[in-house]
């Protein structure tokens, strides 16, 4: 990406270079980028993560308008999604079990306020700043459920005048965006940000009976009061509203005689296909957050924290068809809360630190639906196919702690710790119908050390080197009627990063290699499709990444960003006791979504005008084959790919306005986001990526 791109030409280069001057008269350099990774502001060239970091204009361009978008601009990063759920993998390690008792691998932070929830994760990002995809385990300073890595979303914060800006997008398939954001000063040192966002579009998919599958109505609302009472003390308080509608997505069906000799699935029409029924969501989230800051020169103490209610109402036809009638409804509530204490040094001898104290809990009540079992009932039968109705609380705290070491005035070593505690609990009940009922009581406690060392080395002003080791786990629980052990990652690390050539060219890498142990793994059984959670013995993960931005001239930007990783499971076997007959070891198979090459290319140029500026931008991402899910089937599979976009930019010199026109997924790829067996409906049921898209947005700043 050009996410470090200075785009620094004045307008007395501009009339040089058109007057026929040749070479610039500007020089354009890359510029620094401030990042909080490790909860303190360092320049991203020099914090010991490997690291993709992207501002608001570079994310407009790839299209990162949701998180299932990330992988435009992260080749490492996959997202798969399950309905409204949003699965999230980095370097192979992922977590497929998004329920209220599941645990994420990828720590998702917005505005350091931490979300557990995988459902409604994918709406629309609205005012955002930037986003940081942290590479690796994050175990100290974020702590549990971090062991891919974490994912930074920063939101625009109120400025001192009055200022803002508003987006309108138009595209195919009646997609309607519209996103505004105002900065209002009401006093001395107090300020508000008002932003909203409105997204709507007909959906990709014709469901005849069923609808569009993957029609969107969403909304969202946040208001920032910033306060800065002294110059040691700031408060900031934040309200959120986001509202998710439209229908949602639609699984497609197909049958176990609709599979290839190869084992690959006669996928068929990626846009159209009959469904019985329309699918439903309404899925609305409310939060209020704080963060306080005091700083006593040397010493700063911050607070950050808050709660967040969510409801939803959900269905949707689950045989993905019309043989069989089998549909599904999720209703509940949720509401979850968190804080957390940071006390971070700035002395200016040796040793500097940074300790804290962290609490979470997430309360929720909810019943799922599964209707009219191989549509042999009728619709005014008494009973469901099986209902779950049930209360879960998942809590957890921790208090953690961080020291560096100054040897030399190059050379850092690191070392940390994390102590976390966490308790799970769910009662309810399981009515598969026509009286028969059980009781479901589970609960789950746990406590585990995670930890971090490292050393950094300033070798010049332009190559920075580290080397590290970190420890991170996900924690047990339950799944139903199964229990399970946390999972535990200790990763080795060495990277580097670089600037050449007066700052024009910058060159980042790592290698890296995991041992992985319990591995938390979710298995559905493919008759009745109730899950359930299971720990494989032991995983290898090991891979390299190279990202380099060049910037040739003054008008032109190239970004590479490439990834290899190879992940596969040591010891797996589904039969706990016992030998392992050869139909249950998965020993040696490939972990879901860990493709063995990604990579994105991307060239921008700009061409410069009497009025302004023109710049086209082509950007693709490759990305190996890979599997859903640990059985390594090929009708779980999603084949290799290439998809491309294509941006064309007019900035005026005379008006703060811009119009973009794109094209995304110029190849038109059937790409697909989930593929997995459903017994109970005779086949596999799978989802798709959206197709080509194309559309124009307009930009005004005032």
């Amino acid at each position: 990406m050009q996410e470090n791109r200075a785009r620094s030409v004045c307008k007395l280069a501009v009339a040089v270079a058109l007057a026929g001057s040749v070479g610039p008269v500007c020089a354009q350099t890359i510029e620094e980028l401030v990042v909080t990774a490790e909860k303190r502001e360092s320049s991203a060239q020099t914090t010991a993560i490997s690291m993709k970091v992207v501002g608001d204009e570079e994310l407009a361009n790839a299209g990162v308008t949701e998180l299932a978008s990330i992988t435009n601009i992260a080749p490492t990063v996959n997202v798969a999604q399950n309905n409204d759920n949003t699965l999230i993998t980095i370097r192979g390690v992922s977590s497929r079990d998004y329920t209220e008792t599941g645990d994420p691998a990828v720590a998702v932070n917005i505005d350091n306020f931490y979300f557990q929830d995988s459902l409604g994760l994918n709406a629309a990002l609205f005012d955002v700043q930037r986003i940081e995809v942290l590479r690796g385990p994050q175990g100290t300073l974020y702590g549990r459920n971090a062991t891919a890595g974490a994912l930074n979303i920063t939101t625009n914060k109120p400025g001192q005048e009055l200022a803002g800006k508003v987006a309108v997008e138009f595209g195919d398939y009646g997609t309607r965006k519209g996103e505004g954001a105002v900065d209002v000063p009401l006093a001395q040192n107090l300020s508000l940000r008002l932003a909203g966002m409105i997204k709507q579009s007909d959906g990709y998919r014709d469901n005849g009976a069923g609808g569009h599958g993957d029609e969107d109505d969403s909304k969202g609302f946040r208001a920032h009061l910033a306060w800065d009472a002294t110059d040691r003390f700031s408060a900031l308080l934040t309200y959120e509203l986001v509202d998710i509608g439209g229908v949602g997505a639609a699984p497609k069906g197909v049958l176990y005689e609709q599979v290839n000799s190869d084992g690959t699935l006669q996928l068929g029409d990626d846009l159209e296909w009959q469904l019985n029924r329309e699918g439903e969501r309404d899925i609305e989230q409310e939060s209020l957050r704080v963060a306080l800051n005091y700083d006593f020169d040397a010493l700063s103490i911050i607070y950050s924290g808050g709660v967040r209610n969510q409801d939803y109402l959900r269905s949707n036809d689950q045989d993905g068809g019309t043989l069989l009638d089998y549909s599904w409804v999720q209703d509940g509530e949720s509401t979850a809360q968190n804080h957390e204490v940071r006390f971070i040094s700035d002395f200016d001898g040796m040793v500097n630190f940074q300790a804290g104290a962290f609490y979470f809990k997430n309360d929720g009540d909810k019943s799922n639906a599964y209707f009219r079992l191989y549509g042999l009932l009728p619709d005014n039968a008494p009973y469901d196919f099986y209902t779950f109705l049930y209360q879960t609380e998942n809590e957890s705290s921790a208090v953690f702690g961080q020291l560096s070491f100054q040897l030399t005035d190059d050379l850092e070593y690191e070392i940390g710790a994390r102590y976390t505690k966490d308790k799970k609990a769910q009662t309810g009940m399981f009515d598969q119908g026509a009286g028969y009922l059980t009781d479901l009581d589970y609960a789950y406690d746990g406590s585990k050390v995670t930890w971090h060392t490292g050393v950094n080395w300033d070798v010049s002003d332009d190559l920075f080197l580290y080397a590290k080791i970190d420890r991170g786990y996900k924690a047990g629980g339950f799944k139903n009627d199964a229990e399970y052990n946390p999972e535990e990652i200790t990763a080795y690390e060495v990277g580097s990063k670089s600037q050449f050539m007066d700052n024009t060219l910058q060159l980042n890498s790592s290698l890296y290699y995991y041992d992985y142990t319990d591995l938390q793994v979710l298995q559905t059984d493919p008759v009745s499709g109730v899950a359930r959670t299971y720990n494989a013995g032991a995983a290898t993960i090991y891979g390299a990444e190279l990202e380099m931005l060049f910037l040739p001239t003054e008008y032109d930007s190239i970004d590479v960003s490439l990834a290899y990783v190879s992940a596969e499971y040591d010891e797996f076997c589904t039969v706990t006791a016992g030998s392992c007959p050869a139909e249950s070891d998965f020993s040696g198979n490939k972990l879901p979504q860990a493709p063995e090459i990604s990579a994105i290319l991307g060239y921008s140029h700009d061409f410069p005008l009497a009025s302004g500026m023109i710049t086209a931008r082509l950007q693709t991402r490759f990305q190996d084959e890979s599997y859903f899910t640990f059985n390594n089937r090929k009708t779980e599979w999603q084949d290799a790919y290439t998809k491309t976009d294509v941006l064309l930019t007019y900035r005026s010199d005379e008006l703060p306005i811009s119009v973009t026109g794109y094209v995304r997924n110029l190849e038109n790829e059937a790409i697909l986001t989930m593929s997995e067996e459903a017994g109970y409906m005779g086949g596999y049921l799978v989802q798709y990526a959206a197709p080509r898209m194309y559309g124009l947005r307009m930009d005004y700043e005032f």
